[in-house]
C-alpha cells in the first residue's frame, strides 16, 4: 500500500502485485482509517475531561491508580474573572499544607517574582483578564515513592492586548501517593471551559 499526499486530503493507493505465495494483496486502508490511527497516535492517554462551567471548586477525586507516573492538566477556554490555585487529593483525602513553590509572572505593564510554602500551589494570576485563560500542569513522582513534583505555566489577556502569564514550579513536601487533584478560583464561579488530564504512556 502506498500513500500519496496533497494539500487537500490524504489518498491511499493499493500497492500492485501479489502477496508472497501468489495470494492477493490485504485490502487497503480507507483515508479515515489512517487519519484514524494518526489522530490516535499520542504519547498521552486522556484520562479525565470536565466541563467546568459554573464551579469554583473543581475537584478529581480517584481518577489515579498508579498506572502513569506522570501526569498532564490542560485547561481550555476557561472564562471569567478569577485566578486559581491547586491541591492534590491522597489516600489521606485533600492535602492542605506541604507545598513549596516559586513562580514569575507578568504582563505588558508589570511582572515579579514569588516563592514559598503554602496550603496550595497559586499557578494562576491576574483575575483581571476577562478573556479565555488557559493553563497546562505536568506532574511526575505521584506513585508514593518519592516527593511529587510539577510545573506550571498559564496565559491570560485584556482587550487591550495586555497579555500576561505565569510560570513556574513546585513539590510536595511529604511522600505519598497521589489519587486525584482539586482546582480552586479565588472568587467568581468559571463561566465556561474544560480542565482535562493525560496520562504519560
Amino acid at each position: 500500500m502506498g500513500l500519496t499526499l496533497n494539500s487537500n486530503s490524504l489518498t491511499l493507493e493499493a500497492a500492485g502485485g501479489a502477496a508472497a505465495g501468489g495470494a492477493a494483496a490485504a485490502a487497503s486502508l480507507s483515508e479515515a482509517d489512517v487519519n484514524t490511527l494518526i489522530k490516535a497516535k499520542t504519547d498521552w492517554t486522556l484520562i479525565e475531561s470536565l466541563d467546568v462551567s459554573g464551579s469554583n471548586v473543581i475537584s478529581f477525586e480517584d481518577i489515579l491508580d498508579g498506572t502513569y507516573s506522570t501526569v498532564k492538566i490542560e485547561g481550555d477556554d476557561l472564562q471569567g474573572n478569577y485566578w486559581m490555585h491547586f491541591r492534590f487529593r491522597t489516600a489521606q483525602g485533600l492535602e492542605t499544607s506541604n507545598y513549596g513553590y516559586s513562580f514569575n509572572r507578568g504582563s505588558s505593564s508589570s511582572g515579579n517574582y514569588q516563592g514559598g510554602s503554602s496550603s496550595y500551589v497559586p499557578f494562576m494570576h491576574d483575575e483581571t483578564r476577562q478573556h479565555p485563560k488557559t493553563f497546562e500542569i505536568v506532574l511526575t513522582g505521584l506513585n508514593g515513592s518519592t516527593k511529587p513534583t510539577g510545573r506550571f505555566h498559564s496565559g491570560h489577556g485584556t482587550s487591550t492586548y495586555d497579555g500576561s502569564y505565569t510560570v513556574g514550579g513546585f513539590i510536595y513536601n511529604a511522600t505519598r501517593a497521589v489519587t486525584g487533584f482539586q482546582f480552586q478560583t479565588n472568587t467568581s464561579t468559571v463561566s465556561s471551559g474544560y480542565i482535562k488530564v493525560y496520562g504519560l504512556n
